[in-house]
């Protein structure tokens, strides 16, 4: 990726004409070069972090589904329990 801006050696910022940025969009853009990070770089881990927080979204619901299959045995089990302690054996 091509900068738009650089530093000179008190660290402030220029464009590629030698015109001092001011403005905080272009200080954000020198900032952002800064990374060196590319715009398909940034599109892609996009692309992970939504494929992560779906993959997460999912584990929650398992997870929640099984809590609740997990109480339900449970409490047909204890229920069993009482409903067999309730009777006489000989």
């Amino acid at each position: 990726m091509r900068r738009l801006t650089y530093y000179n050696e008190k660290f402030e910022i220029y464009d590629l004409n030698k015109n001092k940025l001011t403005s905080n969009v272009l200080e954000r853009l020198g900032k952002y070069e800064d990374t060196g990070i590319s715009p398909e770089q940034i599109h892609e881990m996009d692309k992970l972090y939504r494929e992560k927080c779906e993959e997460v979204a999912e584990l929650k619901e398992l997870l929640q589904a099984e809590q609740k299959a997990h109480l339900s045995i449970e409490k047909g089990f204890h229920e069993r329990v009482r409903e067999l302690e309730g009777r006489d054996y000989v």
